[in-house]
């Protein structure tokens, strides 16, 4: 199954702006992943958004979900 990651924000410094991965089935797995590769990442405080509506716990992908990463903000 592939995952398209878009990453917005102070991230892209990290990430860049697009990634793409395999062999993942829920959220966990992405960050684990984006962890393993960018250890950088686990300090960063980020929130992720999956087919375009923020998620807050673990969810099921599916082939060409895409996944956003986005740096934490505060509105005011």
């Amino acid at each position: 199954m592939k995952v398209n990651i878009i990453v917005f924000g102070q991230l892209r410094d990290i990430l860049g702006d697009q990634l793409e991965l395999d062999e993942v089935l829920d959220i966990d797995e992405v960050k684990n992943q984006l962890h393993e590769k960018y250890p950088e990442m686990i300090e960063s405080n980020y929130l992720v958004a999956l087919n375009k509506k923020l998620v807050t716990g673990n969810m099921m992908l599916n082939d060409n979900s895409t996944v956003a990463i986005l740096s934490a903000f505060s509105g005011g």
